[in-house]
């Protein structure tokens, strides 16, 4: 039997434990002293307390672990401007640069950093601090110096202002534009872009100091002028202000031969003129920039002449009177060539005059006038028996030397008409079925001894829910037996009649009548000038010019689609319109600007007369030669300029 391997014999050993104090030559398994110990516990936290403080505020890298970083150096060349260098092996993305301050964003001109590429990147906004650390998403952190005041942010447009009035100027005229514009670093250019001529353009603007730029520009077409401000700075940061709106209003003053207008109708692209020229009827159509369509006379072998017209379905139906005292109506085409039928006079027993024609809410044509020497409102059929219109009815007041010379339809679906009878106005609310609802007479109460004053009012115009009616005062000497107009006049009364208020015209021998414009009313004022005074809805005195002196005078006034003003009248002898901007100004002609003095009006009322149904006598046919007076306006400035 093998004999079994001998294990070698392991001897067992023990260690003893040291519980002597250790030698002091034993270098570092000394012991601590606990004054040491509580040192250096202190300043471990106060380190720690530290570290978590800058890494909570980003001032050092914070980025993922798991991320290799990416090393970056920023590198700032003033104004905000910094240089990034990727020294890296891996692209960087632009994008993911951020701030260790959260008022700031870093913004680069190229999306991705190639390594060992460098693009300039600004720092936008405003920063908290004068240090900033710039860091991303897989990057480094490289800390850069900031100043406060020299961060890059875009120009501020603060303010953009002209010399327009109320958004509207004349062609012609020029427009200033200024524009304040600041910047933290630098202004590189400042433009003005605008549509003045009809296409949009771009004009650079001149600094005036002050952070002022400015521009002037002169529209060469009429219509919507719009312009905006643009300006970038010397980074090439940009704004754009808002775009402004302003109407360019084309004003012209022209004459077209002689005679004057006695009324103007509102078109869709312009106007129509009526009056007489050469002693007869006149028409005269004129676009909106002063250019004549058409211009017709006619004459029925009188001294004939048009004083109102209204619109038809295929163009237009005047009123007026003949050379032999009776009413005449004319019925033309939109091209005023005559129609063949509705062409006629109306004899009430002469003298009769038709002055105001007007359609009423319910369709009907309404026309007032004089009678036989008496005041007469009353309603043509729209059912004519061809070719003559007919009077459905007709009322005369009971006094005479009376007349209606205007005639106007109310917002509630009547008519008020005014006049005079004798030497009071007479003003009458009328039904377009012919009921009378109310009638009124006023006289004025400082009459001197040897004098009478008489009240002639030519007009009449809703504004604001009140009634404006315009006329002159007529100085009548009892010793000389002499009439002299003297004072043109606004008086305002209420629905009822009620007299509010009054201004008149200072003058030594002018008439005058009323109109309303966009923004108020104007008084028109034919004393050999030609004036108009700007009146708002107080009856307060805007402005008062004169566009021409010596046999002249405005006869009709209306506001136009853009606000500004066309007046029409005589201006030399001639035939005159004029078209200004709402102040009364022309951008081709001088005016003068006079100072008037003005008074009110002492009114009184009297009991007023009552109306009569009368009956007329139409005659159909009448024979009418019509002229062709088309021909090219002339410019009439003069004497006070032209271009």
């Amino acid at each position: 039997m093998p004999r079994k391997k001998k294990l070698p014999h392991t001897k067992k050993h023990s260690k003893k434990l040291r519980t002597s104090p250790p030698k002091e030559e034993d270098g570092m398994k000394k012991g601590m002293s606990p004054i040491v110990a509580v040192v250096l516990l202190i300043a471990i936290s106060i380190i720690a307390a530290i570290s978590i403080y800058f890494w909570s505020a980003g001032l050092v890298t914070k980025q993922p672990t798991s991320e290799k970083p990416v090393p970056i150096v920023a590198n700032p060349i003033g104004g905000g401007k910094l240089l990034v260098a990727n020294l890296g092996q891996e692209p960087v993305n632009a994008s993911s640069l951020k701030t260790s301050d959260p008022n700031l964003e870093v913004v680069c001109t190229s999306a991705t950093i190639q390594p060992g590429e460098q693009v300039l990147c600004t720092l936008q906004g405003t920063p908290s601090s004068e240090s900033v650390v710039i860091y991303g998403s897989g990057t480094g952190s490289t800390t850069v110096t900031v100043n406060n005041e020299v961060v890059d942010n875009p120009p501020s447009i603060n303010w953009v202002v002209d010399n327009s009035t109320n958004n509207r100027m004349l062609l012609g005229y020029t427009l200033e534009i200024k524009a304040n514009v600041t910047d933290d670093i630098g202004i590189d250019t400042v433009l003005e872009k605008d549509n003045s001529s009809g296409s949009w353009t771009s004009n650079a603007m001149s600094s005036a100091g002050q952070d002022v730029y400015v521009k002037d520009i002169t529209p060469t077409i009429a219509g919507l002028l719009q312009y905006y401000v643009w300006a970038n700075d010397t980074s090439g940061q940009s704004v754009q202000s808002a775009t402004k709106s302003i109407q360019v209003i084309q004003n012209w003053f022209y004459t077209y031969g002689g005679g004057y207008v006695y009324k103007t109708l509102k078109l869709s692209d312009g106007y129509l003129l009526v009056g007489t020229a050469n002693y007869n009827g006149m028409a005269i159509y004129i676009y909106n920039n002063g250019t004549v369509k058409w211009a017709k006379e006619y004459d029925t072998g009188g001294n004939d002449y048009i004083t109102t017209a209204v619109p038809t379905n295929t163009g237009f139906l005047l009123g007026g009177s003949t050379g032999n005292d009776d009413m005449l109506l004319i019925t033309i085409n939109t091209d005023g060539t005559l129609k063949t039928d509705g062409n006629e006079t109306i004899d009430f027993g002469s003298p009769d005059v038709l002055v105001s024609l007007t359609i009423a809410n319910d369709g009907s044509i309404i026309f007032a006038g004089t009678a036989n020497g008496t005041a007469v409102i009353g309603k043509l059929s729209l059912i004519r028996t061809v070719p003559a219109w007919t009077v459905s009815w007709a009322l005369a007041y009971n006094e005479t030397n009376s007349i209606f010379s205007y005639i106007y339809p109310t917002s509630d679906g009547n008519l008020l008409a005014v006049g005079y009878s004798g030497d009071n106005m007479l003003v009458a609310k009328i039904s377009p079925t012919g009921t009378l609802l109310w009638t009124k007479e006023y006289y004025h109460t400082n009459v001197p001894a040897d004098h009478r004053y008489s009240l002639q009012p030519t007009s009449i115009v809703d504004y604001g829910g009140n009634y404006y009616i315009g006329g002159y005062i007529e100085d009548n000497d009892l010793i000389l037996a002499m009439t002299t107009p003297i004072d043109p006049y606004v008086i305002e009364i209420d629905t009822t009649g009620t007299i509010l208020g009054s201004i008149a015209f200072q003058s030594t021998s002018a008439t005058g009548g009323v109109n309303k414009v966009s923004d108020g009313l104007v008084l028109r004022i034919r004393n050999g000038n030609a004036t108009m005074m700007k009146l708002d809805a107080g009856l307060n005195e805007q402005w008062t010019k004169t566009y021409y002196t010596g046999s002249s005078g405005i006869h009709f006034v209306i506001g136009t689609d853009d606000g500004g003003i066309l007046a029409a009248g005589m201006a030399g002898g001639n035939v005159s319109a004029i078209k200004t901007d709402e102040n009364g100004n022309l951008a081709s002609c001088s005016v003068q600007e006079i100072t008037p003095t003005t008074s009110t009006v002492p009114l009184a009322e009297i009991t007023p007369g009552s109306f009569a149904a009368i009956n007329a006598t139409a005659v159909a046919g009448v024979n009418i030669t019509v002229t062709d007076r088309t021909t090219p306006p002339t410019c009439i400035c003069a004497p006070f300029g032209c271009p």
